[in-house]
C-alpha cells in the first residue's frame, strides 16, 4: 500500500533539511532552448552516466533527438568502447542507421539495475506525450518513418529504400551551439577501432586514385562516402566476375 505524501511537503522538507544543496541544484538548472530535428534517425544523442562508478557501475544511454525514443539504456561494469559499440549496433538492427550522432560526451547488482532500466525503457517508449497529441515515442517514430514528407530525409530513405534524397536535410541536425559543454571526467571518451580494408592492392589503388576523402563537400562528406561505396561496389563486382 505504501505511504502517500504530497509533493509540496517533500520539497519543503528537502529545503529545510539541506537548504544549501537545494539552492545549488536550482542554480545549475539549464533553461529550455529552441531545439529542432528534421525527422526520424536524423540525430541520436549518446552519453554515459558515471555517478555510480565507485561501485563499478556505468550507465550508457542513447535517445532520439526527434521523438525522445530511447534507443538503448544499459548498466555495465566497464566503460570500454566495445560495450558501447555492441549497444549501438543492437539499436541499429532495431531502428536502422542514424544520419548523425552527438556524444556529449556488480554482476547481481548490474542485473537488478538493468531489469529496472529495461522496464523503464519499455514504459517510456510506450507512454503518451501530451505535447505530441498523446502519441508515444514509438508512435512518433513509426509515423515519422511512414510520413511522405520525411521521405526526402537520408535517414528515413535508407530504411524505406527511397532513391530520391534532397540535400535540405543537411541544413538542420539538432546542434545547439548554446548548450553547456559536458564535464571532462576522462571516462566519457569512446575510442573507435581503425578501419582495416581487407581488399586486393589493385582495388585499393584504384579507389585511392578515384576518391579524394578531403575534397570539399556541402553534405558533411556523405556524398563522398556514397560515391566511394558505389565505385567500390562496381570494382568488386568486376573483380569477382574475372
Amino acid at each position: 500500500m505504501g505511504i502517500n505524501v504530497q509533493r509540496e511537503r517533500i520539497r519543503a522538507s528537502i529545503s529545510r533539511v539541506d537548504p544549501i544543496s537545494c539552492r545549488l541544484r536550482w542554480a545549475t538548472v539549464v533553461s529550455r532552448r529552441a531545439y529542432s530535428v528534421p525527422g526520424p534517425n536524423s540525430l541520436w544523442h549518446i552519453d554515459g552516466h558515471h555517478s555510480s562508478i565507485m561501485w563499478g557501475f556505468i550507465i550508457h544511454g542513447c535517445i532520439y533527438g526527434y521523438s525522445c525514443l530511447i534507443c538503448f539504456l544499459k548498466c555495465s561494469t566497464n566503460n570500454r568502447k566495445e560495450t558501447v559499440e555492441d549497444l549501438f549496433l543492437q539499436s541499429v538492427e532495431k531502428y536502422s542507421w542514424p544520419s548523425r550522432i552527438q556524444k556529449k560526451t556488480d554482476h547481481e547488482g548490474e542485473n537488478v539495475i538493468n531489469a529496472a532500466i529495461d522496464s523503464f525503457v519499455e514504459a517510456w517508449n510506450k507512454h503518451s506525450m501530451r505535447t505530441e497529441r498523446n502519441w508515444s515515442p514509438e508512435q512518433i517514430w513509426s509515423n515519422g518513418m511512414i510520413d511522405r514528407v520525411n521521405g526526402r530525409l537520408a535517414a528515413v530513405a535508407d530504411v524505406r529504400s527511397d532513391a530520391n534524397i534532397s540535400g535540405h536535410e543537411h541544413e538542420w541536425f539538432g546542434f545547439d551551439p548554446d548548450a553547456p559543454p559536458p564535464p571532462d571526467d576522462s571516462l566519457s571518451t569512446v575510442e573507435v577501432n581503425e578501419v582495416n580494408l581487407d581488399l586486393p592492392d589493385n582495388i585499393i589503388s584504384k579507389l585511392s586514385n578515384e576518391i579524394n576523402p578531403f575534397e570539399n563537400s556541402s553534405a558533411f562528406a556523405l556524398d563522398i562516402f556514397q560515391r566511394a561505396l558505389e565505385f567500390l561496389a562496381n570494382l568488386l563486382s568486376n573483380h569477382s566476375s574475372q
